[in-house]
């Protein structure tokens, strides 16, 4: 094809005398890419949509040029489209001298057309008032025209070939010839039948994968909804392993055979796009007119090309290894790797999250981070989420302000609107974190029994920007996170019941206690309320003397959430003991004097 092409170096800044107005007065293709090399800037140039050479110029050409600072690379590009320009008139004229010369005169077998051509094209290397350039003309009786002269920056730009005119003019009639000759060749039905063999091979291999992948992904779909149905995935556990694991550990296995399932089919989704992506730009890639369609979807890359020699390299991996400097990304290409790059990302850290958080649970045999686990886990997620969109609307936003979407009163109309916002979503990141803090520092679970300020009820969700309770009362209190101090946790890992009675002055003090003290051993021996009670209750003793009686204490350690259940039995049962015992409740005296006066 055009390997060698074109190590051309580009028509002069200046008009030559017979180069006609309307080429020069032709304004360049914006699609033409500029890329910049120290002080030189590169641009490629191309014919059919193939790289055929690079044209360079000095960035402070622009002010000779009278161009704006900000179209410092104008030069080169102009130079580009001029030499693009130029090569496909003289390849127009070569199909016409074909169809009009060649082909009346019965020369029809495509070797003889071929050398008839390359007679009739006459490239001569001219030096016109100190000034090199290369001359073209077709056929070889017509007036030559000047086709692209040298630089002091082309010479500058050549790191391994001498830096030699002759020699660079030398090459550049070769790889002209070269250039034009193969450039009507693939206009021909010899190389358009191998174009369609080859892409109708590379349709039939997208095909079979895509439908190759196709049943692989459902495959891997039914195996996802067997592990998301909780009674399939608890039969497939040995019934060993299930009594060792926590509750919490068996749905967050499940969960982490989810998401690598998940993964995986993402994976295949998301190859298959990519392979159709790199596949239609192989099939543009087989035909001339078709060629513009695989730069636009791969990109442009001049990465290890030189004046003397055109690397054939690959527009995405040149443009990661130069981290974009010497290549160029296409639309359709950047597009996917935005949306997969999103998307992967997005499963991969679900997994890392999922298998994090599991093994961080089977560490640990404690109720409460087995509870705090799965909130943990969606919380996390949930941040992952967040800081992913956020990168990929800077991404996008970049891009969109290096190709000039947005004008300067529109940055600035955008600065206002970023502050406007970050001063406005000051409260809403101030409860994403407390939030964030609360889980980290264990404050509470969801089904813990909390006081916050006024409100007291069971946590029924926690969210990354909200905490909301349940009261007695059914209600549904929705507090932000930002606005949560001081927590009173009454369920964290044991609770206990504070009791105080106050009995009559005129009751026994020791018969008393006794009772108490034997009501409370006999709630703590009781089969059915001796798993909910810790510990052997605790007598503080008197506690107090007031006008109602003397006080008892007692401490009653339970499991969380079960003080309230423990409190009522015991009341039940005292009450009935004391009843039997004689012992009258404390009862508040007020002794009212009457003074006599005189």
């Amino acid at each position: 094809m055009l390997a060698l092409l074109l190590p051309m170096q580009s028509l002069m800044a200046v008009p030559l005398p017979q180069l006609p107005a309307a080429v020069m007065d032709a304004a360049p293709e914006q699609t033409i890419p500029v890329f910049s090399l120290g002080n030189l800037d590169v641009s490629p140039v191309f014919l059919d949509g193939s790289m055929v050479g690079l044209v360079h110029s000095r960035k402070s050409q622009a002010r000779s040029l009278g161009l704006a600072e900000a179209d410092t690379a104008t030069n080169s590009r102009v130079r580009s489209f001029l030499i693009s320009s130029r090569l496909r008139k003289y390849l127009s004229a070569i199909e016409l001298y074909v169809q009009t010369v060649l082909r009346p005169r019965g020369v029809t077998d495509l070797a003889t057309q071929q050398q008839a051509i390359e007679d009739q094209l006459r490239l001569t290397f001219v030096t016109d008032a100190g000034t090199p350039y290369i001359s073209i003309a077709f056929p070889a009786d017509s007036k030559p025209e000047p086709l692209y002269t040298f630089q002091d920056a082309d010479l500058l730009a050549i790191r391994f070939a001498p830096s030699d005119r002759d020699a660079m003019g030398l090459r550049a009639l070769n790889t002209a010839r070269q250039t034009l000759v193969g450039a009507w060749l693939d206009r021909q039905r010899p190389a358009l039948l191998k174009g369609v063999l080859r892409a109708t091979a590379i349709l039939a291999a997208l095909i079979v994968l895509t439908l190759i992948t196709r049943r692989i992904r459902s495959v891997l779909k039914r195996r996802l909804l067997l592990v998301q149905t909780p009674r399939s995935a608890e039969s497939r556990a040995e019934p060993s392993k299930l009594e060792s694991q926590s509750p919490a550990l068996p749905g967050l296995n499940h969960q982490l055979e989810a998401s690598a399932l998940q993964l995986q089919k993402a994976l295949l989704l998301w190859s298959v796009v990519l392979a159709w992506v790199l596949g239609i730009a192989s099939v543009a890639n087989q035909f001339f007119f078709s060629r513009p369609l695989r730069n636009w979807i791969l990109g442009v890359s001049v990465r290890g090309s030189t004046s003397s020699t055109l690397l054939d390299g690959w527009p995405p991996i040149d443009w990661a290894l130069s981290f974009g400097q010497q290549a160029t990304l296409g639309f359709p290409l950047l597009v996917f790797l935005l949306l997969a790059s999103t998307f992967l990302l997005l499963r991969v850290a679900g997994v890392a999250v999922d298998y994090g958080i599991r093994r961080w649970a089977a560490e640990h045999t404690d109720q409460r981070i087995q509870s705090r686990a799965p909130i943990i886990r969606v919380t996390l997620k949930g941040w992952i989420r967040v800081g992913v969109i956020l990168l990929l609307a800077s991404i996008i936003v970049s891009r969109l302000h290096g190709w000039g979407a947005f004008s300067q009163p529109l940055t600035i109309l955008f600065g206002f609107l970023s502050l406007a916002l970050s001063l406005a979503s000051q409260n809403l990141i101030r409860d994403l974190i407390n939030g964030l803090l609360i889980l980290w520092e264990d404050q509470y679970v969801v089904g813990d029994v909390i006081s916050i300020d006024d409100y007291i009820g069971m946590v029924e969700a926690i969210h990354l920007r909200i905490t909301q309770l349940r009261n007695l009362d059914g209600e549904l209190i929705s507090i932000p996170n930002g606005q949560i101090g001081a927590v009173r946790n009454l369920s964290s890992s044991w609770s206990r019941v504070n009791f105080a009675i106050d009995l009559n002055y005129a009751c026994d003090i020791d018969r008393s206690i006794e009772v108490i003290t034997a009501v409370a051993a006999e709630l703590f021996e009781a089969e059915s309320w001796r798993p909910l009670i810790l510990e052997p209750p605790v007598l503080l003793g008197v506690d107090e003397l007031s006008h109602k009686g003397f006080t008892v204490r007692l401490l009653i350690k339970t499991q969380p959430l079960m003080q309230w259940d423990v409190a009522r039995e015991y009341r039940r049962r005292l009450k009935r003991a004391l009843d039997e015992a004689g012992l009258d409740i404390g009862t508040p005296r007020l002794e009212l004097r009457q003074e006599q006066r005189l």
